[in-house]
């Protein structure tokens, strides 16, 4: 027989990997590795929950914190967010509480409850997070500057939550304050290579980000046009200014006397005195004149 037609004996059936099956994979893993166990089982309560299986990754998230895990305050929010989305907000709510009462030392910790209530668009509560995770993490006595945000013991973690914090405070319309200032301070001195071209503000407009579900395309090209027209503002305010001086003819200026015979005493003596006056200022700062200027007097 040849090969070809030889049937395939013990050939692996491929199945479909759903998130269910990686979860129960994980488990028995961590069964085998005890040393990786909380690793493991964090990670299976975590697809059991996106499978839609949220007791199941509740009793997995218990299972970690009984174990006297490394990080409690972290595996807590991960059990908040199920129990939210599992629909059991009341007791999620109250257990988001007793975790603020014990002061998270990581800013993940509070960037997890924050991103919860802002999906379900519980605005000022996500703000209210934000703000206490980023006040927290930075100090009571802490100036709000960027070197402080930079000497911090989790300085990426401040901004990150301060960032977010304007994302949703933008959201809410309410005005920039002293924290806002200290997200746009940052994100400014990020590396070009992590920050947009736009500003913090157009990235975190919500009329921009709505367009960006609907035309990824009309998001790039608004953002490339708002580019574009602060480009031209700062080379526009770059600039020389000009100033400018307005002289009457003598034929305009005698019309202009018919009129008001008391004007010339209020603005200038004469056309001819006052044409002198400028040209002595200019000969005077001739290195201060615009080049690309010229001045056209009618005498």
């Amino acid at each position: 027989m040849s090969r070809k037609r030889r049937p395939a004996h013990g050939l692996p059936v491929l199945v479909e990997r759903t998130d269910a099956l990686q979860a129960e994979e994980l488990e028995a893993l961590a069964r085998k590795y005890s040393q990786d166990q909380e690793e493991l089982l964090t990670e299976a309560a975590e697809f059991y929950s996106r499978a839609g299986q949220h007791d199941n990754a509740l009793a997995l998230y218990q299972q970690v914190l009984d174990a006297n895990c490394r990080d409690p305050h972290l595996i807590q929010a991960f059990r908040i967010d199920t129990l939210w989305n599992a629909g059991r907000t009341d007791e999620a709510r109250e257990a988001a509480e007793a975790l603020r009462r014990r002061h998270p030392a990581h800013a993940v910790t509070w960037e997890i409850i924050a991103e919860m209530l802002e999906v379900a668009d519980h605005l000022h509560d996500a703000a209210d997070w934000f703000t206490a995770g980023g006040t927290h993490l930075l100090g009571p006595t802490a100036p709000l500057s960027v070197d402080a945000v930079h000497d911090a013991a989790d300085g990426n973690g401040i901004e990150m939550l301060i960032i977010s914090r304007h994302r949703v405070r933008r959201r809410l319309g309410q005005p920039c304050d002293d924290l806002d200032q200290l997200a746009h301070d940052r994100y400014d001195n990020r590396p070009a290579q992590l920050r947009a071209t736009s500003t913090l503000d157009d990235l975190h407009n919500p009329k921009l980000r709505e367009a960006a579900g609907k035309d990824p395309q009309a998001l790039i090209a608004s953002i490339e046009k708002l580019s574009r027209e602060v480009e031209a503002r700062r080379s526009a305010l770059s600039r020389p200014h000009l100033t400018c001086a307005l002289f009457w003819s003598p034929d305009e200026f005698a019309q202009l006397l018919t009129h008001g015979p008391s004007w010339p005493t209020t603005t200038a003596p004469s056309t001819t005195n006052t044409s002198a006056t400028s040209s002595r200022c200019c000969n005077a700062c001739p290195t201060k004149a615009n080049p690309t200027s010229a001045s056209r007097t009618a005498l």
